[in-house]
């Protein structure tokens, strides 16, 4: 099985750049003349007011597939990543049996820019039903590895397939219909935490 899939900047997950809007203003002062004098003109106020432009805000940056907001049990992700700068490809196998525990496949992430910095060992796998995360990846060592990707150029990761619902701990994942999502947490050299988000890929659960 083997599905491209340009990803997307998070859902739940987009970017919005604030912008903060000075006004500035003032005020003409008044005088009350003496009684019986007649009132003279008053005269415009002479100082100078330069009127100051809304700030043009920020443009908002392309979004990184997978920046939809935290992910974890429950969350809703039902929107196909927007293409970016990385192409996620997931090679899954179709199908696995209930009670299986895990499914094993693995990731291939290019990038369109050369990218150097430090990454997961592995692909995090997201199981989702009804557009709702149902199977959360299962945890992995911290260390990191370094890369230097290349444009055009495929990483494999490893990537496995949780089985067991989030919900309920222990129990094996009904069978039926679901979608692999896969994430790939990528921190580059001199910048910040970036996390690139694949799938959906189709995926059944056939009875054990």
């Amino acid at each position: 099985m083997n599905r491209s899939a340009s990803p997307r900047p998070a859902l739940g997950g987009a970017l919005v750049a604030l912008a903060l809007l000075t006004t500035g203003c003032g005020a003409a002062a008044s005088a009350t003349p003496p009684v019986g004098q007649r009132p003279s003109a008053t005269a415009p106020d002479e100082r100078s007011t330069v009127d100051t432009p809304d700030p043009t805000p920020d443009p908002t940056p392309d979004p990184t597939p997978g920046q939809q907001g935290p992910l974890g049990c429950g969350s809703r992700l039902a929107v196909h990543p927007t293409p970016g700068r990385f192409t996620v490809t997931g090679h899954f196998p179709p199908s696995a049996p209930a009670g299986a525990g895990t499914a094993s496949g693995t990731v291939e992430v290019v990038s369109r820019e050369r990218l150097r910095g430090a990454a997961g060992q592995a692909a995090e796998v997201f199981v989702v039903r009804d557009g709702t995360v149902v199977a959360v990846p299962l945890p992995q060592d911290a260390i990191g590895v370094l890369w230097d990707l290349v444009p055009g150029a495929p990483r494999t990761l490893p990537a496995t397939v949780p089985l067991t619902s989030c919900a309920h701990e222990g129990t094996a994942l009904a069978p039926g219909e679901y979608q692999i999502f896969a994430r790939v947490a990528l921190v580059p050299d001199g910048g910040e935490r970036m996390e690139v988000l694949g799938g959906p890929w189709a995926f059944r659960v056939s009875p054990s």
